[in-house]
C-alpha cells in the first residue's frame, strides 16, 4: 500500500509509465482532492502540501500566497483574517521558534483527511 497525498493509507499511488517513481501531484490536483472550499481551509491544504510534498515543515503567509497563485486560485481578499480563522480553529499555529512560520496541526491533517466534510 502506498501513502495517500492527504495522509492515511491508500492503494498504490499512480506510477508513470516506465517509471519506478510515483506520478508527481501538483497543488492544483491536492486542492482539489483536498475538497477545501474556504480560504482558511485551503491554507491548511497548502501547508499540508507544502509539508508533505515540498518537504517544509512550516510555511509564511507571503508562501501560502505564492501557491495560491501557482495554483491559479483566487487569492484571500483578507488573509490575516484567513489565517486567524484557520488557527482559531486549531487547523494551523504560529511556530514560537521561528517567527512569522506556521505549520499544520493534527487536528488540521485530520480535517484535510476528512476532506473537511464535504459530502461526496
Amino acid at each position: 500500500m502506498g501513502s495517500n497525498p492527504l495522509g492515511g493509507q491508500t492503494i498504490q499511488e499512480p506510477k508513470l509509465s516506465g517509471s519506478a517513481e510515483p506520478a508527481k501531484v501538483s497543488l492544483r490536483e491536492f486542492l482539489d482532492d483536498s475538497k477545501a472550499t474556504t480560504k482558511p481551509d485551503q491554507i491548511v491544504t497548502i501547508g499540508h502540501y507544502m509539508a508533505v510534498h515540498e518537504g517544509k515543515d512550516t510555511f509564511s503567509r507571503d508562501e501560502i500566497k505564492v501557491r495560491f497563485q501557482a495554483a491559479r486560485e483566487r487569492l484571500p481578499a483578507n488573509m490575516p483574517r484567513d489565517f486567524s480563522t484557520a488557527i482559531s480553529k486549531g487547523m494551523i499555529a504560529q511556530d514560537h521558534a521561528k517567527s512569522g512560520q506556521y505549520y499544520v496541526t493534527k487536528k488540521g491533517v485530520q480535517a484535510l483527511e476528512r476532506r473537511f466534510g464535504a459530502q461526496n
